[in-house]
């Protein structure tokens, strides 16, 4: 199941983070989340991975290059753009944000060398709001893009949906899923209070609702955070892969309610369009390019 978190404002501040992650992803990275949350980042965790292993490209013999500023990028170029780790909207020293891959995204959508994109997925999930970068770059652009995935799961799935056609690496431990929402409080209400600490939060009369949903679920009441938060996103969610999905059998069970699958299952249910490798997904994208470019030579003659 994904994960939406909202942190204790008595302890982090005002802010609310929301995320679609599995709770393995949530568990790996809990000391990067809880440095994020509290704005005091650990010591122990490293800088983000250099550009050089987020994007590079294959040439027209499938030489791999890894791109500079100095570089020049053969033409009939098949760029890869990697998705690794949790997903963020905004990057920083520490992780590539979706502004940042988006950006990297539409740098090879538009460059007259490269003729597609392999978006490489390996991934959890993330914050909600790092899919919507995505679906923008995916509603505007003008090149083939395949996805890969190894673990594709929840927000990178949601991703994932909007690609043309879609592999899963291989067949033993590349899994796809995790398709819903939910809440998880941690409130330090109560040891505060045992301290003689109380917390005062005290809204307009014309604010009544302001923050009403979390401020309930807080209590124990978690009828409108449901009603208000969590449903909306889990039927954006079903919404975006019934479109994007042709052949998913929605009514698979636990297709839409949070099950992982392995990829045969994967594939059998709609998630993926085959099993393949990198090199499969290179060739995918030149068959989308050439077929692109016979139509658009039909349309223009």
């Amino acid at each position: 199941m994904d994960t939406i978190i909202n942190t204790d404002k008595n302890i982090f501040g005002s802010s609310t983070f929301k995320w679609a992650i599995t709770p393995e992803s949530l568990f790996t990275y809990q000391t990067l989340f809880t440095s994020l949350l509290t704005g005091k980042l650990d010591a122990s965790i490293s800088e983000r991975q250099p550009q050089a292993n987020i994007n590079f490209i294959f040439d027209s013999s499938n030489n791999q290059i890894h791109p500079t500023d100095s570089t020049e990028i053969p033409e009939g170029s098949v760029a890869v753009v990697r998705i690794v780790g949790s997903m963020f909207r905004y990057g920083n020293y520490y992780y590539w944000g979706a502004d940042e891959i988006t950006r990297i995204l539409r740098y090879f959508d538009a460059h007259p060398n490269v003729i597609g994109i392999v978006l490489k997925i390996d991934t959890g999930g993330g914050q909600v709001a790092a899919v919507a970068p995505y679906k923008e770059f995916f509603l505007n652009k003008t090149k083939p893009v395949v996805g890969l995935y190894e673990t594709c799961g929840s927000a990178g799935l949601w991703t994932g949906s909007f690609t043309d056609f879609a592999f899963a690496e291989n067949n033993i431990s590349a899994m796809m899923g995790s398709v819903g929402v939910m809440a998880n409080f941690r409130s330090f209400i109560k040891y505060y209070e045992d301290l003689g600490i109380i917390d005062h939060n005290i809204k307009s009369n014309y604010s009544e609702d302001k923050n009403d949903g979390f401020d309930l679920a807080m209590k124990g009441d978690y009828t409108k955070i449901k009603a208000e938060h969590l449903d909306p996103l889990a039927l954006k969610f079903q919404d975006d892969l019934k479109n994007n999905l042709p052949s998913l059998k929605a009514d698979t069970p636990g297709l839409l309610t949070g099950k992982m699958f392995y990829a045969e299952d994967s594939l059998k249910y709609g998630l993926i369009d085959g099993i393949g490798t990198m090199a499969t997904a290179i060739d995918k994208v030149r068959e989308l390019a050439e077929l692109q470019m016979q139509v658009s030579n039909f349309m223009n003659n």
